[in-house]
């Protein structure tokens, strides 16, 4: 029978470094460290960007960063980010703040990565999301100390923090690929067009409001939402060109007619979000049937000008981050106007081009999706080997 340890039988869990917003800088100063927060952790622990920098005084030396240390985050108004989880591959002359945990595995006692692997489980978030806090999602130190561990020989840890390794490998690659083709599709926009802002081939620039026939600026209210019916898309269901129906949400007939009023989405149509991650975008499918949330607004191009796959990859470049601000009036603004958006000059390039930038769209879209639906089943896999491996049911497995 695998015995259960609790965790700090097991590990260190250590207090992030507390400082107040006086005491911390976003430029490194001397006999300062740097401390990162829970938006560091990613898919991999983010230590050279995002970072502030407090007196190194504050910074105790079992605080700072070592290699194998797991970094989580224990507190957050989302239940989704509590318990989030990366992992140092360095030792790093820095610390993380108060929101946060580090673990510490005692590698006698702990392969560092099942208990990796473990606290990235079905199981232990399934836990974290039952957090205390009605608004704050919090895991108090106390608790997380006497969450039980499994714990089988160290032997036969690594032999399953091996298995789940490998399958996590073949998971990154594949996302990885997908990655890949995105940069793909930058590089033939490019290309075939040149950098927008320097606009290299003399391409006649043109206001947005003159290439599109609709700018149509969301309801500004909140959707009443229902158990089912009709779906409101929101700022979450978009990603750099895709879409992201991890979580729906919906509306009933009447609350779609009524959001619909100023216009109803079409297939071609280009939703934006011009609130919160400004400048993502999507082309509304064929298959689509659904109205705006807030923070969104609904572009349809005309087609006679220019096509909704150059449109979408024009936006997608001159609305990210490092120039976005040409975008945008005034230096604090935290959002896009429809007035801004309407006025934005591109270029403008034969609709002959545009077109064979379409189809290389196409092609390298329907390789995506081949990729994408081969991802899902690597994750499904992983999950159930996670989910195995915990249970006792990875004992066979060679």
């Amino acid at each position: 029978m695998i015995k259960l340890l609790p965790l700090n039988e097991v590990s260190e869990v250590i207090r992030g470094v507390t400082f107040g917003s006086e005491q911390s800088m976003a430029e490194e100063l001397e006999d300062y460290l740097p401390v990162i927060r829970a938006g560091n952790i990613s898919e991999k622990l983010e230590l050279h960007d995002d970072l502030v920098w407090v007196p190194s005084k504050l910074i105790k030396d079992s605080q700072k960063i070592r290699y194998q240390d797991i970094i989580m985050c224990t507190s957050s108004g989302s239940a989704e980010i509590v318990g989030k989880i990366a992992r140092a591959d360095e030792d790093w002359n820095g610390s993380f703040g108060a929101f946060c945990a580090g673990i510490r595995p005692n590698k006698k006692i702990i392969d560092p990565s099942y208990l990796f692997h473990f606290l990235s489980s079905p199981e232990f978030k399934q836990w974290t999301r039952k957090s205390s806090g009605a608004n704050i999602k919090n895991i108090r130190k106390s608790e997380l100390e006497q969450f039980k561990i499994p714990l089988p020989s160290l032997e036969e840890q690594k032999r399953i923090a091996a298995i789940l390794d490998k399958a996590d490998a073949i998971r990154r690659k594949r996302q990885q690929a997908i990655d890949l083709t995105d940069q793909l599709l930058r590089s033939v926009f490019l290309e075939l067009f040149g950098d927008p802002v320097t606009n290299p081939k003399g391409w006649k620039k043109i206001a947005l409001q003159n290439v599109v026939s609709e700018v149509i600026d969301c309801p500004h209210s909140t959707p009443r939402w229902t158990e089912n019916g009709k779906v409101a898309i929101r700022t979450s269901n978009l990603t750099a060109g895709g879409w992201n129906w991890s979580d729906k949400r919906y509306v009933s007939e009447e609350e779609y007619h009524d959001r619909s009023k100023r216009s109803y989405v079409e297939p071609g149509d280009i939703i934006l979000s011009r609130e919160g991650t400004v400048g993502i975008a999507a082309i509304v499918q064929e298959d689509m049937e659904i109205c705006l949330g807030q923070r969104l607004v609904q572009l349809r191009p005309n087609l006679g000008i220019a096509n909704s796959e150059y449109i979408l990859h024009i936006l997608l470049y001159e609305l990210e981050p490092e120039r976005l601000e040409r975008a945008m009036v005034g230096a604090t603004s935290k959002h896009l106007n429809v007035k801004e958006l309407r006025e934005l000059e591109i270029p403008l390039p034969l609709l002959e081009l545009q077109d064979n930038f379409k189809k290389t769209v196409n092609k390298i879209t329907m390789y995506k999706s081949r990729l994408a639906r081969a991802a899902l089943l690597d994750e499904n896999l992983f999950s159930a080997l996670t989910q195995n491996a915990f249970s006792g049911e990875l004992s066979q497995v060679a």
